[in-house]
């Protein structure tokens, strides 16, 4: 311990202080920013059963269940897919915080609504825990897309063009509340000066980095869609990346549907690469729990506030699964962490909420980033 035999005064004084972080532990924390990961807005049920009861408690349940796979897929990487866990009626309850119902109509036997749910964070990650499944909360930055397209894959490539339904489709879709912020460019002068359909194709890296300059962003995918015919015919797409990173690429492949709605088959797509490039930042993100580890650390204090700010920070940070508060005076508070993954990943993720983490004269130290 960092004292011993201190004096009746200051014995006190320490326990004063006590009572004041006892308190402050119990204190409601405000709603972060990340908690809009943990809402679904605009399920849409429409049950029939005996009863308009019944109707609607099946309706609840069912909206509840397909809302709360949705958040699952949020946080997680595509190969754990398989293995997320699947909760009963009464489990699913106990995760949800509240149900907000819009456009609520029923009859004898019929119930139709909206519902916006949203979960309980800690619930959430403490079910995905149980289960060994890795996940993160981490946002990545925005990223820039620009959708390139082609008649057929020897045509020569669309970007600016207002034939481009590609284009149309990207700049009139929806991204709910994903991890990685996707910018469509407004496709203006601007736009057209600064990058062609061609330098685009061939990713060329000047009028990429200008591109990027001019919103504000770190990388840029290309998403080249094609049509290509046949017995099934489908939607190819290539998607390349730029960024600090070598240019990555994959290839999407979807067939299309049997109606021959290009609309909704592009509508489907963007669905599908948003997917796939939010599961490229999460395969970097996730949190392996099957690595647990505890590091006691000091935090400087000046006040009552300052332990309170710096309890909030540790309540938002999804590596930190407990703490507990083992030593205190007046300008330092003793922690315990406990979190998963490595204490690199802990220092970087603890960065990330204008914290530093480090060690000096044989201890870890914890304190805002100046």
């Amino acid at each position: 311990m960092f004292y011993r035999n201190i004096t009746f005064k200051r014995a006190f004084q320490s326990l004063i202080v006590t009572v004041f972080l006892v308190f402050a532990l119990s204190l409601p924390v405000r709603a972060s920013a990340t908690d809009e990961l943990f809402t679904v807005h605009n399920i849409r049920v429409d049950i029939t059963a005996k009863t308009a009861s019944e109707a609607r408690k099946q309706a609840m349940f069912e909206g509840q269940q397909k809302a709360l796979r949705l958040v699952f897929e949020r946080l997680t990487a595509k190969f754990d897919l398989p293995y997320l866990p699947e909760p009963a009626e009464a489990e699913i309850v106990e995760l949800v915080q509240d149900v907000v119902v819009s456009s609520e109509k029923s009859s004898a036997v019929r119930y139709i609504a909206s519902l916006t749910i949203r979960f309980k964070p800690k619930a959430i990650k403490k079910a995905l825990r149980a289960e060994g499944i890795a996940f993160t909360e981490n946002k990545s930055e925005p990223v820039l897309i620009l959708p390139l397209f082609r008649t057929w894959s020897e045509a020569v490539p669309l970007l600016w063009e207002e034939n481009n339904p590609w284009l149309a489709t990207w700049a009139t879709s929806s991204f709910d509340a994903g991890l990685v912020p996707i910018i469509v460019p407004f496709g203006d002068l601007a736009d057209i000066s600064t990058i062609s359909a061609e330098q685009a194709l061939r990713m060329n890296p000047r009028a990429i980095s200008k591109i990027a300059k001019h919103y504000e962003v770190k990388t840029v995918y290309t998403a080249e869609a094609s049509l290509v015919r046949g017995i099934e015919p489908r939607i190819e797409i290539i998607l390349k990346r730029f960024g600090k990173t070598l240019e990555e690429q994959a290839v999407v492949s979807i067939n299309r549907k049997e109606d021959g709605n290009l609309k909704k088959d592009f509508s489907f797509a963007v669905k599908e690469i948003v997917k796939e490039i939010e599961d490229r930042w999460k395969q970097t993100e996730v949190i392996q729990f099957n690595i647990a580890s505890k590091l006691v650390v000091m935090v400087p204090v000046n006040s009552l506030s300052d332990w309170i700010d710096v309890r909030k920070q540790l309540d938002n940070i999804n590596l930190v699964s407990s703490y507990e508060l083992q030593a205190m005076k007046r300008d330092m508070v003793q922690v315990k962490i406990s979190f998963s993954g490595s204490i690199g990943r802990l220092i970087s993720t603890i960065a990330k909420h204008d914290f530093v983490l480090e060690h000096a004269d044989g201890y870890w130290i914890l304190q805002p980033s100046r």
